[in-house]
């Protein structure tokens, strides 16, 4: 006998009363959500010309930009968890990456399918696709994950078109595209040239390109014992990954002389065979420079340069199908990325503004009237919660379950979003409140606040708490009660296999910082 948690029961209540509710009607439009993991507000809002982003720039000036959008947590996983549930990660349980999506949670994808959608995805980051259970998956016809690690904006773009060619054009399709190319490592794009020399057993065998994220991939003859892998090269590199497989079984592998993920100019990695014949086995390498943190934000900014070109090829197929005018189209990302704000680098580990204020483009199909209903919020936080409500009114569909989000095409009211991120990425737990004025941010562990003014301090770099508390009276004890909530219901939760674990950490995420 299978036994269904409260939450489950609810949403499967729901979800049949509002299926039998549905009435026959106009088709309704397409949906693409296009998200671009690690991608900043400013590449969007651009206030000092640092971008070059034609096919961004069409987009917003054909739809609906969102200048105070937030997600609710600067990673991955748990980004995507709130946007497709419409409730925020203290409610989720998913607080980090490896972690398990629960299995009575309604997500949009399964949502949109009972009410008639065809639904597809094609992700191009291990972090969407490393949960024990069916995770994001769930709803999805169709969930492309044919990629090891992440995957480059043209590869993806050939698997969208591998899709794309067999959409059913009977029913309203939701199509869900991710691309990874600014997520570190930035590739330098050409404009500078790094490589490591890779030899195996002393013998020449390949120059790999450490300043182009590649994935070096090679069927070679390894014979019984210790088969030894050397890299050198003139400019510091990092390891992020080795994997050698013989048939379907993973070979050990033993960092040596640098271990992985740690810089340096030499590695050596032993893989070990049993005895028997020589057998070929499949050998996938992940390298990288390390350029120095000045050289960050350059990189960067070609990256977003990029990806544009990605998105935009994306949209022009769209177009070229006939498929762009009739469709709403939302783009995001998932979270933003921390450039020497505040002597942070990357994202996970805070919740200032960088790591977590994101660009909303929305395009509404053609003929829809509501654009200025949806621009009452276009310059007021809002979260990636509000989202789906927002979405599901568009289309004219009841509600997801349990939604926690407000559909923007509502009436402004409370402008505020829920913030936070955990260890083993940030040192600590935080939980944080943020308006059109100020951040709260709560450290459980010290049971400590730190109040920013972000109208005089938006780059959140004087704590204010002890002498402005008393202008949003009412945060403190809210950001306890989330804190104690999220605690209650992570408890016996959350754990992450060593397996997940180690890919975690070849895509930067699990050291804390």
């Amino acid at each position: 006998m299978v036994t269904l948690s409260p939450r489950r029961v609810l949403g499967a209540l729901v979800l049949a009363l509002a299926g039998c509710a549905d009435e026959p009607g106009p088709r309704r439009p397409d949906v693409f959500l296009v998200v671009v993991d690690t991608l900043r507000a400013d590449a969007l809002l651009d206030p000092e010309g640092k971008y070059d982003t034609p096919h961004l720039d069409r987009l917003a000036s054909e739809g609906l930009v969102f200048t105070q959008a937030f997600a609710h947590a600067p990673m991955t996983l748990p980004a995507h968890t709130a946007l497709f549930s419409s409730r925020p990660p203290v409610e989720t349980t998913v607080w980090n990456n490896g972690e398990d999506v629960p299995a009575d949670l309604p997500l949009l994808a399964e949502w949109l399918r009972q009410h008639g959608y065809g639904t597809r995805a094609v992700v191009s980051i291990g972090t969407l696709n490393l949960g024990r259970r069916e995770g994001l998956k769930r709803g999805f016809d169709h969930y492309d994950t044919a990629f090891w690690r992440i995957d480059r904006g043209e590869r993806v773009l050939e698997r969208i078109g591998e899709q794309m060619a067999t959409l059913e054009h009977d029913r309203p399709q939701f199509f869900f595209a991710h691309f990874s190319d600014p997520h570190e490592p930035y590739d330098a794009h050409g404009s500078v040239r790094h490589v490591a020399e890779l030899t195996l057993g002393g013998a020449a065998l390949d120059k790999v390109s450490t300043s182009e994220s590649e994935i070096w991939t090679r069927s070679l003859e390894l014979a019984p014992g210790e088969n030894v892998f050397e890299l050198t090269s003139r400019y510091p590199f990092q390891v992020r990954a080795l994997e050698v497989r013989e048939r379907n079984s993973d070979l050990p592998v033993v960092f040596e002389t640098l271990q992985r993920l740690e810089i340096g100019r030499q590695a050596r990695m032993v893989v070990t065979r049993a005895a028997g014949e020589p057998a070929e086995c499949l050998v996938r390498l992940w390298v990288n420079d390390a350029p120095a943190r000045d050289e960050f934000a350059r990189r960067y900014v070609l990256e977003v340069e990029h990806v544009d070109g990605m998105v935009g090829r994306f949209l022009d197929g769209l177009r070229a199908a006939g498929r762009y005018d009739d469709a709403l189209i939302v783009f995001t990302s998932d979270h933003g990325e921390a450039l020497g704000e505040r002597d942070h680098f990357g994202h996970q580990a805070d919740v200032n503004d960088p790591q977590v204020q994101v660009p909303l483009i929305v395009k509404l199909p053609r003929g829809d009237t509501r654009a200025a209903a949806l621009a009452r919020w276009s310059a007021l936080p809002l979260g990636h919660i509000d989202l789906v409500p927002t979405l599901l009114e568009l289309l004219a569909l009841p509600p997801l379950p349990g939604a926690r989000g407000r559909s923007l095409l509502a009436e402004t009211g409370v402008a505020e979003v829920i913030l936070q991120t955990h260890p083993p990425e940030a040192a600590q737990d935080m939980f944080a409140l943020r308006d059109e004025r100020f951040k709260l941010v709560y450290f459980p562990k010290e049971q400590r606040f730190q109040l920013f003014d972000l109208s005089q301090d938006p780059r959140e770099e004087h704590d204010v708490y002890a002498t402005r508390a008393g202008e949003r009276p009412a945060w403190p004890a809210r950001l306890e009660a989330l804190a104690r909530l999220g605690s209650e219901l992570r408890q016996g939760g959350g754990e992450i296999d060593p397996e997940k674990a180690a890919e975690l950490e070849a895509l930067g995420y699990g050291g804390g910082g």
